[in-house]
């Protein structure tokens, strides 16, 4: 069977694709059904389709392919015919990740102390929440012990193998991803005076003098982590990125909604670690509609009605880089129109934690 992974999952659940069927007591060789599929799979990556008369070529998806012929050896069926007669076939990037191979079967029975204690905290995660009710109080249980068997990765096995990922939480609220490869390196002078500026402006309660003076020594020290993307999970899901990133082609995902009603353009996501445990998250950007701002409301009888947070608004001109904190950023905006010579934007937030660009 197959999906169009694309979709969403609802939409995945109700089109599966029936590709084949076999009957017997064993299974197919591979010239069943491997054979014809590799020679499709070639066929769709170098010469393509044609719609509307464009030619678009088709870059393979597997998820599995049938059991080679010859003798299995720790499960591992040998060199698998893809990667001979596919050119720029990618393992990583072409085996999506599925609950049944990665979950239900594996290695997992011969995995030694603490490996296996650490798999067994996310199959009884999973045991608890695939069940067909689960009480409230038990996924909030089990969204502790996940987030404990993410932190565990990196100290489990080696931050190096895991750094396209960094789960982070917030205050026991707000849970970040920083998302991508990181550049780790020393802050410029420039950048330390904005981060203390911006240290500085905070209230007591949300940094106090001791972290301030302890954050101040790191980045003067110490090389920090500069990131591309970043994910919010506190209800919302919202994926920001830099507006300099340049694989977001369908969507601006560089402007965001502050508390006080402003608007900020993203150029970086730096990441101070102060310790195992305490780290500061620093969003670097810029205000926008410096130069001019209109918020557009519509009246009625001559009477104009409220103003609402992140309505769309017309900004012209951006400020000088400053950094602000993840806590002020309320959600992300949509922008209608951008004319990068001004710079002149058209923005307009989305309304509630459900909606999606």
């Amino acid at each position: 069977m197959g999906i169009i992974n694309e979709t969403s999952y609802k939409t995945r659940r109700s089109n599966i694709i029936l590709l084949a069927l076999w009957y017997g007591n064993k299974k197919t060789t591979r010239s069943v059904f491997v054979d014809p599929c590799v020679f499709e799979l070639k066929k769709l990556s170098s010469t393509g389709i044609q719609y509307d008369g464009v030619t678009y070529k088709i870059r393979p998806v597997i998820v599995t392919e049938a059991i080679r012929s010859g003798k299995t050896f720790n499960g591992i069926k040998g060199r698998t015919s893809l990667a001979d007669e596919i050119e720029g076939f990618d393992f990583i990037a072409s085996f999506i990740p599925e609950y049944m191979h990665c979950i239900c079967l594996g290695v997992i029975r011969n995995l030694p102390e603490p490996y296996f204690s650490h798999f067994a905290s996310l199959s009884y995660a999973l045991s608890v929440l695939l069940q067909e009710s689960v009480a409230t109080v038990y996924v909030k249980e089990v969204g502790k012990l996940l987030e404990d068997f993410v932190r565990k990765m990196e100290l489990l096995y080696d931050e190096k193998f895991f750094q396209n990922r960094k789960c982070l939480k917030i205050d026991g609220k707000s849970c970040l991803n920083l998302l991508g490869k990181q550049v780790r390196r020393k802050l410029t002078l420039d950048e330390q005076t904005i981060i203390e500026n911006c240290l500085f402006q905070q209230n007591d309660e949300d940094i106090d003098e001791n972290d301030r003076e302890h954050i101040i020594s790191i980045i003067e020290n110490n090389s920090c982590e500069l990131y591309k993307r970043l994910e919010f999970r506190n209800g919302s899901n919202f994926i920001f990125t830099t507006a300099a990133y340049v694989r977001s082609k369908k969507r601006i995902n560089y402007c965001a909604l502050l508390q006080d009603g402003s608007f900020f353009l993203i150029e970086n996501f730096i990441f101070i670690e102060e310790g195992k445990c305490d780290f500061q998250v620093f969003i670097f950007g810029r205000m926008m509609g410096q130069e001019f701002k209109k918020t557009f409301c519509p009246s009625l009888a001559g009477k104009e009605l409220a103003i609402l947070p992140g309505q769309t608004t017309k900004l012209s001109g951006l400020g000088s880089l400053e950094a602000i904190l993840p806590h002020q950023v309320v959600r992300k905006c949509v922008v209608a129109f951008y004319n990068s010579l001004l710079p002149s934007f058209i923005i307009t937030a989305l309304t509630n934690t459900l909606e999606s660009d």
